[in-house]
């Protein structure tokens, strides 16, 4: 595995200050990708790159008619006493839906069929990146047991960020020593090196 933690619907959801909970979307690719190594799990760096190319997960369909549902939802004002179960009802369908949308967005599926949809270019950007080997790809994501910082090289590599890519630590010490451009290695137009390059 990676070695890297992944989060599941807490990522997707935050609470308002009136205690609610608020669905956001996924993150930007390069809220993922942009920073190496990257601290979000194999899977999640491959959707990344997966969404950076414009592709999308079977769910979200579903997700924009949900939306629209929600959307849709009015309460109109009449009598106090029908309006007040009206709005209790229309509340709990709001936080029923909102929390579907959270499910699917966070769903590990969502995330397996974008990784799984990407994998056979990672497997080939593991025999670029510096300490990637393709061997150690196995089969699918979960099946990886090679290096994680190999891991997140080659997943930028696959990806198509528009925003720069952060590099610091190990991840800055195994480009430098590689004798490669950064840029062409990761091709990505615009790779910074962060912090001191001696593992911080």
């Amino acid at each position: 595995m990676t070695g890297a933690r992944s989060t599941q619907s807490g990522s997707n959801r935050e609470d308002s200050e009136d205690g609610s909970n608020v669905v956001r979307g996924c993150p930007a690719p390069g809220e993922v990708l942009g920073r190496l190594p990257a601290d979000a799990g194999l899977r999640r760096q491959l959707a990344a790159a997966a969404r950076s190319r414009g592709r999308t997960a079977s769910v979200a369909g579903e997700i924009a008619d949900i939306e629209a549902e929600l959307a849709g939802i009015e309460v109109e004002p009449v009598d106090l006493t029908a309006a007040r179960r009206r709005v209790a009802e229309a509340t709990g369908e709001i936080e029923r839906l909102k929390e579907r949308v959270a499910a699917l967005r966070g769903d590990v599926r969502a995330r397996r069929e974008l990784a799984e949809a990407m994998y056979p270019e990672f497997r080939r950007a593991l025999a670029v990146v510096p300490s990637g080997d393709p061997s150690a790809a196995g089969t699918g994501p979960g099946a990886y047991d090679g290096d994680p910082v190999a891991a997140s090289l080659a997943a930028v590599r696959t990806a198509a960020l528009d925003g720069p890519v952060g590099l610091r630590g190990s991840a800055a010490r195994r480009i430098e020593e590689s004798g490669r451009s950064p840029r062409s290695l990761l091709r990505t137009a615009d790779v910074r090196f962060r912090g001191a390059r001696d593992g911080r």
